[in-house]
């Protein structure tokens, strides 16, 4: 699954910051730790944002 945002102050980095607060839940089996590895993280260049040349 991708997700893309809008806005990377408000939108995008509120879910990095939510899902690192879940990647630290000592709560977790050993499974959904393991499923938790696969999850992936990225910022890329805004594809709307003007271009350079």
């Amino acid at each position: 699954m991708e997700w893309r945002f809008g806005s990377f102050r408000c939108q995008c980095e509120s879910a990095r910051q939510a899902i690192a607060r879940e990647r630290k839940n000592d709560k977790m089996t050993a499974a959904e730790r393991e499923q938790w590895e696969g999850i992936l993280v990225e910022f890329s260049k805004d594809p709307c944002a003007p271009n350079d040349q």
